[in-house]
Formats: C-alpha cells, structure tokens, sequence
C-alpha cells in the first residue's frame, strides 16, 4: 500500500490552514473550508486503512510509518479538529474564527509529523516540531484571551523539555523505556491553565489540551514496540501512572464544582499509561481516546449559555412539562455519558482500558493495586457527579440548544468501543467494575461534598512523625532542583533564548 493517501492528508491539513487565513474576509468560502478540510481528511484516513506492508516513506533519510496504532491516534487527531472546527462555527461573528482554524489545522500536522515517525531521528525531529507550533499557537491564545480567567498558559515552550528525554532513549538503547516514559510524563502534565466555564469556548483549547496526550500515546507507542518492558520499567511506569492519576484526582477536588477537564483528563491519561505498561498498544490506544474524549464533553457542555431563572418558561403547559424532560438537557446529557464512559462500562472505551489492566494485575496476583485503583476510581467517578451538578441548568431544553448540543456527537463517536465484550475477562473483574461503578454514584450523590472526601483522604495519607522528617527532605531536594530547573529556563526569556533551545534541539537530531 502506498503512503501518498496519508501525504495528501497531510498536505489537506497544511493548505486549509493557509486559505483559512487567506479567505479572514470572505465568511462563505471561510465555512466551506472549515468543514471541508476535516471531512474530506478523515475520509481519506476511513479509506486507507494500513495492511501489510505497512505504508512507508522515506525522505531525505527520515522515514515515516502508519502502523494500525498510529492508524487509529490519527482518527483521534482529526476527530478532535473536526470538533473544534464545529465549535468555531458556532461563535459569532464568523470572522473571529479564521486564525483559530489555521492554529487547529497547523497543530494536527505537527502531531502527525510525530504520529508517524519510524525512527527515532524523525521522532525527536516531530516532537520539536509539535512543541514549537504548541508553544506558538499557546502563545497567541494567551495573548488574545489575556483579560479572561481561564488561559493563563504557564510556560508555553515547556513541551520542548521532552526532547531531551525522548532523544536520550534513542541515543541509550539500555534506558530507552525509562527516558520514553519520561517524555510521554513530560507531554501528558506539562501544560497547566485554569479551567472556567468557557473552558472550550476557545476551540483552539480543544487543540491544545488534547494533542499533547495523543502525542504522548505515539512517544509510548513507540516505545513499547521498540522495547519489552522489565520488572524495574513496570514498577517505574505503575509508579507515574498512579501518581499522576492521584494528582489529577486531587485538582478534580479542589475545582469542584467547576467541570476539571484538565485535571480529570490528567487522571485519566494516568490509568491510560499504567494500562499500557501492563497490556500493551490495545489498552493504551483506547486509553488515549477516554483521556481526550471524556474531559470535552463536560468542556463543550460548559461553553453554553447556562440557563437563569429568567429563562423558564412560564406557561402551564411547560410547567406540566415532566421533571425528566425539564433535567434533559445537553448539559446533563454530557454528564452521563462521560460517566458510563470512565466508569467502564461495555461498548465504551473505557471497558477495555479499565479490564485489561484489572485482569493483568489479577492474573499477576497484585491485589493490592487492584483494589487501591478500584477506590481512587470510584473517589474519580464520584468527583465527576459531583463537578458534573453545574452542567444541569446548562442549555434550555429548546431547538436552539439541542442543535448546539449535536457538537456532542463528535466526541461520543471517539468514546463508542463496539468489539465483541473479551470472554477471558473473569467474573471478579466484571465485579470490580460494577462495584466500582455503583460506589462512585452512591459517593456523588449522598456524599456530604467533595471538599470532605479530599480532607478525610488527606488525614488518612498523613504521615508519621519519624517519616514525616523524611519526607520534608526529600521535599526540600525536590524543591532544589525545581529551583535549578526553573532558573535553566530562564534562558527563554532573553531575546535569542528560543533560538538557543532550538539550535540545541537540532545538534541533537543532527547527532542522533
């Protein structure tokens, strides 16, 4: 099979981006190619799926690939900017959204310039691509939005620091799953901004916040086709997968009720890499797509106008209107669909991500993990409820928002897993995730709120004394080399500061 369809893909992506900024004052032909670019590239994806041969290209000695994996985080990469691509149709005026398509179009392809790479040269060479369009395009976004509450991007190059883990694991064949796994970390908690209720108002944020974990998922992709994990790599990998779970569980916590699509997509993104470490591409695949798709539906959902007392309706016959059909909303909607999704439940993605990994951990005899990641999930579920009560009274129930609120389609499509259910998932596996599931709803909805449940977990993590003195200097060491590390980046804030980064950056692809 030939690698030309993927090749005009690309290029779709790249001339939308230029006739968008081009066409800023023709609103029609504006429109058309909003719609157009990322229709017809995800029917060229649809229609060349890879088979054997996998497709190749080799260009000036830097090679390019579409495996089934990369096959499948490009349809997530297209979903997202088709999604986008929707929501900017949606703002007013029709003018504004000229720049933010070609920002969402530029960002696709440099994503898939690492998608795609083959080697470990043209890894490193994408990933310094996609950190310099993310930090340029994060820059703009910043700089537009600067008097609103919700886009202060701290550090808008900081994606660029995962080149050099990523080109140590191609230059140290012995640590080259450990230096993978520190730049896929690097990728999925590197970037922090606020979240508000015009979280996704931006579309370019829907860009922003989910290419990095699709970008991390190829970095480990990668790495677990090129490498076997070891006893000590999964330890390690369990260890960031949990940790990184736990710390997106804890801002989940503390931005309720606000829905936390960052903190709640970091959480998620944690369960994605422990699963890949202990079930391989499958597992973390579908892991990536629960971690992009499930923090947009409660973002997208948060962008409407919320509803006032104002606004209802005052008649008898909507009064008459049952209680069910007043609670239908694409607000509440967006809700449970994000939670039958993270609680696992069949024909979601989530199902394959959470069973795989409870299966390898019970086949494994880890007990302990099993049942420790089966209460951080139902605290994570219950935190969903609880963040997820400020998207009721988002929307009317009129035609006006259910026509907004097909937006949502989008992204339930990138959630719907509908592979036969696997018969080797034992029944205590099934079991783990409907008591799971049941316990998150019970916590949400009769839990006495979020702020106890983080002060009851925080009481029963608090250490003893004689660990406690321990414990403060590993945190003061931690402490120092954050501080060495923050004032080794104040190099960017000179005027060639950026232009030294990337002069290293390219002596490292050159020697690679």
């Amino acid at each position: 099979m030939s690698f030309a369809p993927y090749a005009a893909l690309w290029l779709v992506l790249v001339v939308a981006a230029a006739i968008s900024l081009v066409a800023g004052r023709r609103p029609r032909l504006l429109v058309v190619v909003t719609l157009v670019a990322p229709l017809l590239a995800l029917s060229l994806w649809l229609s060349f799926h890879p088979d054997d041969p996998i497709p190749t290209l080799n260009v000036f000695g830097r090679q390019w690939a579409i495996s089934t994996a990369a096959w499948q985080l490009t349809g997530i990469v297209l979903l997202l900017m088709l999604t986008a691509a929707v929501r900017s149709i949606m703002d007013r005026p029709i003018g504004r959204f000229a720049g933010q398509f070609a920002q969402s179009s530029l960002l696709a392809a440099a994503s898939l310039s690492l998608i795609w790479a083959a080697d470990d040269r043209t890894r490193v060479m994408g990933l310094a691509l996609f950190a310099a369009v993310w930090g340029g395009v994060a820059l703009l976004v910043a700089r537009e939005r600067e008097s609103t509450e919700v886009d202060r991007l701290r550090f808008p190059w900081v994606y660029l620091i995962a080149v050099f883990p990523l080109w140590l694991a191609g230059v140290l064949p012995a640590g080259r799953f450990v230096f993978g796994l520190l730049a896929a970390t690097i990728l999925i908690a590197g970037h922090r901004r606020e979240n508000g209720r015009s979280d996704h108002g931006n579309p370019t944020l829907i860009m922003l916040d989910g290419l990095p974990l699709v970008v991390a998922g190829a970095v480990l992709v990668a790495t677990l086709f090129a490498t076997m994990p070891s006893t000590p790599d999964i330890v390690i990998g369990t260890a960031i997968g949990l940790f990184l779970l736990f710390s997106g569980l804890i801002r989940v916590w503390r931005q309720s009720p606000t829905p936390a699509t960052r903190a709640t997509g970091l959480a998620l993104a944690g369960i994605s890499l422990t699963a890949a470490v202990w079930a391989g591409q499958e597992a973390l695949v579908a892991g990536i797509r629960l971690a992009v798709f499930v923090p947009l539906l409660p973002g997208l959902a948060a962008s409407f106008p919320a509803t006032s007392a104002g606004d209802q309706p005052a008649d008898d016959a909507a009064a008459a209107r049952p209680s069910l059909m007043r609670w239908l909303t694409p607000g509440s909607l967006a809700a449970l669909i994000a939670y039958i999704v993270a609680a696992g439940l069949p024909l979601a993605v989530g199902f394959p991500v959470l069973a795989s990994l409870y299966e390898a951990w019970r086949a494994s005899g880890g007990w302990v993990l099993l049942i420790v990641v089966a209460m951080l999930w139902s605290l994570l579920l219950a935190a969903l409820i609880i963040s997820s009560r400020s998207l009721g009274n988002i929307g009317r129930a009129d035609r006006d928002t259910w026509l907004r609120g097909a937006i949502l389609l989008l992204p339930v499509i990138g959630l719907l897993s509908l592979n036969a259910i696997p018969s080797n998932v034992s029944w205590l596996v099934w079991a783990v995730i409907g008591v799971t599931a049941i316990g998150g709803l019970i916590i949400g909805l009769f839990g006495s709120g979020i702020d106890s449940l983080a002060g009851a977990l925080h009481e029963a993590l608090t250490l003893p004394q004689p660990a406690d003195r321990v414990m403060d200097g590993i945190r003061r060491v931690g402490n120092a080399a954050v501080g060495g590390l923050a004032d080794a980046l104040t190099i960017l804030d000179g005027d060639y500061g950026l232009l030294w980064i990337l002069g290293l950056i390219l002596l490292l692809i050159w020697i690679i």
